[in-house]
């Protein structure tokens, strides 16, 4: 395996390392939504149960309240992991490009190998041409 194509495998698995961790904090935030939409559905079933049950009126707006205070918290911690996710993308888009980079040139230098080799395949077809016209 040459240097190059060390390279470019060095490369993909650090692509592959930061594309999952993108998929983690996708997860995590995702969790922290579902935290969040719990809170609201357990807001609206506490205030339904007021209906019906007064004495659950006088302590259902400090529920409300520290519902609504968890939330701020989970949404503060929603917005760290969005920063976290974009600047992660940053990185997986550069990985990428080196990535694409080391390919790039791997086809190239292919491409040169087989350009040398097929001129050195001509040369000698050529000299077995001239071989055989110089025998006739």
């Amino acid at each position: 395996m040459s240097t190059l194509d060390k390279l470019l495998q060095v490369s993909k698995l650090e692509l592959d390392r930061r594309r999952h961790e993108i998929g983690e904090l996708h997860a995590m935030r995702d969790d922290l939504q579902a935290r969040c939409d719990r809170i609201d559905d357990r807001i609206a079933s506490e205030k339904a149960a007021t209906v019906s049950d007064p004495l659950a009126g006088t302590t259902i707006g400090a529920f409300v309240n520290a519902a609504r205070r968890q939330q701020e918290t989970l949404t503060a911690s929603m917005q760290e992991v969005d920063a976290q996710i974009d600047a992660l993308r940053d990185v997986v888009a550069e990985a990428f490009r080196e990535t694409k980079r080391y390919e790039n040139l791997i086809e190239r230098k292919q491409a040169e190998r087989r350009r040398a080799a097929d001129r050195r395949e001509q040369v000698q077809m050529d000299e077995i041409g001239l071989r055989q016209m110089a025998g006739n």
